[in-house]
């Protein structure tokens, strides 16, 4: 038998290792979570909110925003190629830059006659 929605619940586990010569094995530490103590994370998959009662709807919704944020930055960079002209946000200056070449995550770009690496979060338009 299925566990029914009341039966889940949304964790989050930190892990953070802090090395330690004298104790290598033993410089490990865990901060666990749930959805009611807001964890400043919100790349929690939107499945998961379907599959547990709300804790916390305030950080649900950041998790939404999350994902919609991400889906906008994955349909921006669907219209880059190369020679396309973008502007960049208003974090790197609402500069344009040229898409020169692709990279493994991102582009290659000219900004002001210097070359730099340009990623999808980076970008507010393609023109």
């Amino acid at each position: 038998k299925r566990p029914d929605k009341t039966d889940r619940a949304i964790l989050l586990y930190l892990l953070q290792h802090s090395p330690d010569p004298n104790y290598p094995k033993y410089s490990w530490g865990y901060k666990d979570m749930d959805e009611s103590m807001h964890p400043y994370y919100y790349n929690c998959p939107l499945s998961f909110l379907d599959m547990t009662p709300v804790a916390c709807e305030e950080w649900r919704q950041h998790v939404r925003n999350y994902h919609a944020t991400i889906a906008q930055q994955k349909q921006k960079a669907a219209q880059v190629t190369i020679g396309s002209i973008v502007t960049l946000t208003e974090n790197y200056g609402n500069q344009t830059a040229t898409i020169l070449g692709k990279l493994k995550r991102g582009w290659r770009a000219d900004i002001g006659g210097k070359h730099y690496r340009v990623t999808p979060k980076m970008i507010a338009s393609v023109d």
